[in-house]
């Protein structure tokens, strides 16, 4: 046995007081006289009555005294597991870069560590954790100056993962069954260890074969913190010179208001936008800025906020790759009766937004199109053109879809299988229907739902309505059903139109947003993503064409550089990229040339700094978890006794009773 507090045992120095001072009575003098033995006898009785009783109560206040002092002192019984084989864990994830007055918390970790490991008399084995268990120090042992540069080495990760996670890979750690006492030195958050009957159950799972502590490095409440959870691109998509909306989602981590924060937008090193805000408690909300991009080419984009406790989601970067034209090749039926020629419309919207020189639009017909030259073509327009299955159009076109083309086919509506070179089918409709604008979430006209833009008042008249289609594939409905549907073939996107943006199949080329509904059909159909950024989860990366005999190496703007490998072969190869690195706009390297670069951020999933209370993980502690801050762990491999300090209480409770009631009643 041993006491947290030893010199509140002096305390019990005073038990002696009273016991030294009965002890020291000095004997009197008797003086027989003629009624003394009469008298005697009566007052001796009466006297060993309350002696009796005085020195009930004596022990009694005895008692208290030793149990206030047992109190304090704290009496612990230590266990074998102070010298058995200890597994330390710490949680590197993003969040354990919040500040505290003394550093990160990573770097209380990291001092709680050294402080446990000096301590401990037996072996240790160290591992972080973050998405992942990874090992330290992986095999127990006794080399205390090994343990401590190992510890001093560890860094923080991008990327974080729950209680389940950790679970299940501690039980996979080949470390665990040799434990005798897990300790986990982490903040412990409120979203990841927040559920507490499931952490009842992980800990039913583990069984009270091993003590395991839960070490919170910062109980701080409240602590400020908002993030960038995203940043991303108007579907409008980005051309040279044309300006473009740029969104970034920011998220408040406390249940309380931010302090005035402002948020910056930069592009390639210039702030483009700066505008201030407050977030009420736990809010999510878009902010929005305008970006310009002059030239073609990649251009890196970064938001940022001002500093508070976690600066790792503080900042966003990504990278937009603007295309230097979009190269069209229209392939439009003969236009016959018609007044003008069946592309008109389209043509004309795509014209009306696109920068001088970037839209090179030419238009064949459907004979033409069957040797035409497709190598330079970045999307294929299809007007009043079907494309039925084993048909000269389809012939021509699945290949080029195939290699990651894309296509805006708009079909005459006038037969049930003009798509089912795609597997689409579908029935005539000849009535004019409305747009279902309560269904305009993942659709082309998703911006209408904005206040005064009123999709229902576009109708859509001669159609081909397709049949079975999941809801994730509309990118139109009307009342009567999905009139323009996603179809991927191979690399490539298919965007397939029912109908024709023409006088009598519909009005849809009059409504003064028909523009920005074809931008966003271009920019979809070329498949390709307007802001290159990862959310700190990113484990590899596809190309079209990777070269087996190729060098690839990713690199960073400060001077990182890891070597690539390629997993696989063909279509399906990849670049594996690196477990963890930090965060920062990368290049992808083929032969020290730049084949691609990215954006690489902080998982803000592990935004939410509130850490859970015990409250919350009371029945896992009923299980033997053990949680609190660094007083657990001074208890190491122990239990405390504060069981004999409540006997004590008790026992004295019991002597005063007795003392003042039951020898009265006698």
């Amino acid at each position: 046995m041993s006491f947290l507090h030893l010199a509140a045992l002096w305390g019990l120095i005073l038990l002696a007081v009273p016991l030294l001072l009965l002890l020291l009575r000095r004997k009197k003098l008797v003086l027989y006289w003629a009624a003394y033995e009469w008298l005697h006898a009566t007052v001796v009785r009466k006297r060993r009555e309350i002696e009796i009783r005085d020195l009930l109560k004596l022990i009694s206040k005895l008692l208290l005294l030793a149990a206030i002092a047992l109190l304090v002192a704290r009496p612990t019984w230590r266990s074998s597991t102070s010298h058995g084989p200890l597994l330390l864990i710490l949680d590197v994830s993003p969040s354990m870069g919040a500040r505290m007055e003394e550093g990160s918390r990573l770097d209380r970790a990291k001092r709680l560590a050294l402080e446990l490991i000096e301590q401990h008399e037996g072996p240790v084995a160290v591992y972080t954790f973050s998405a992942t268990l990874e090992p330290v120090v992986a095999n127990y042992s006794r080399e205390k100056g090994e343990l401590r540069d190992r510890i001093a080495r560890i860094a923080l990760r991008s990327n974080a993962a729950g209680l389940v996670t950790m679970m299940d890979q501690l039980q996979a750690c080949p470390c665990w069954d040799r434990a005798d006492r897990v300790v986990v030195l982490g903040d412990f958050q409120n979203c990841w260890y927040g559920d507490g009957p499931e952490v009842e159950r992980q800990m039913q799972r583990l069984g009270r074969g091993r003590p395991m502590s839960w070490v919170q490095v910062d109980d701080r409440p409240d602590v400020e913190n908002a993030a960038i959870t995203k940043m991303s691109l108007s579907p409008d998509g980005v051309w040279p010179g044309r300006p473009v909306l740029c969104d970034v989602d920011v998220k408040n981590g406390m249940a309380r208001e931010t302090a005035p924060r402002i948020l910056s937008v930069f592009v390639d090193g210039d702030e483009v936008a700066r505008q201030p805000f407050r977030l009420a408690p736990l809010e999510q909300r878009t902010i929005t800025a305008t970006a310009v991009f002059r030239t073609a080419g990649r251009h890196n984009v970064e938001a940022r906020l001002d500093q508070d406790a976690l600066l790792s989601d503080n900042v966003r970067y990504g990278v937009v790759d603007v295309p230097q034209k979009l190269r069209v090749l229209a392939v439009v039926a003969p236009q016959g009766a018609a007044p003008f020629p069946w592309d008109t419309y389209v043509k004309r919207a795509l014209a009306s937004t696109m920068p001088e020189g970037v839209l090179d639009y030419r238009a064949i017909s459907p004979t033409e199109f069957s040797s035409a030259n497709l190598d330079g073509v970045d999307l294929v327009l299809g007007v009043n053109v079907p494309v039925p299955a084993g048909g000269p159009m389809a012939t021509r076109l699945t290949p080029f879809l195939e290699r990651g083309g894309g296509a805006l086919l708009f079909l005459p509506g006038q037969k049930p299988d003009e798509a089912s070179a795609f597997g689409l089918t579908g029935q005539i409709s000849t009535n004019r229907s409305p747009v279902d604008a309560k269904k305009l979430n993942g659709t082309l006209l998703a911006f209408m739902q904005q206040p005064g833009l009123k999709a229902g008042a576009i109708n859509i008249t001669q159609t081909l309505v397709f049949e079975k289609i999941p809801d994730e594939a509309v990118r139109m409905r009307t009342l009567v059903g999905p009139v323009a549907v996603h179809a991927a073939v191979g690399r490539g996107v298919a965007l397939v139109f029912g109908f024709i943006p023409y006088p009598e199949h519909g009005d849809l080329q009059f409504n003064p947003n028909f523009v920005q509904a074809m931008l966003r059909a271009v920019w979809y159909a070329r498949n390709r993503s307007a802001m290159l950024a990862d959310n700190g989860t990113t484990r590899d990366w596809h190309f079209p064409e990777l070269v087996p005999d190729a060098t690839y190496s990713l690199m960073g703007m400060q001077g990182e550089a890891y070597s690539l490998a390629i997993d696989g072969v063909g279509d399906a190869a990849k670049l594996v990229l690196p477990t963890t690195f930090p965060t920062g706009v990368y290049q992808i390297r083929e032969n020290g040339k730049e084949r691609a670069r990215f954006g690489h951020n902080a998982d803000v999933g592990d935004s939410l700094l509130e850490a859970v209370d015990k409250k919350t993980l009371a029945p896992a502690i009923k299980q033997g978890l053990v949680f609190g801050n660094e007083r657990v762990l001074r208890q190491g491999g122990s239990r405390q006794l504060e069981w004999l300090a409540v006997l004590f209480l008790l026992a004295a409770l019991l002597f005063e009773i007795y003392a003042h009631f039951l020898r009265k009643t006698k």
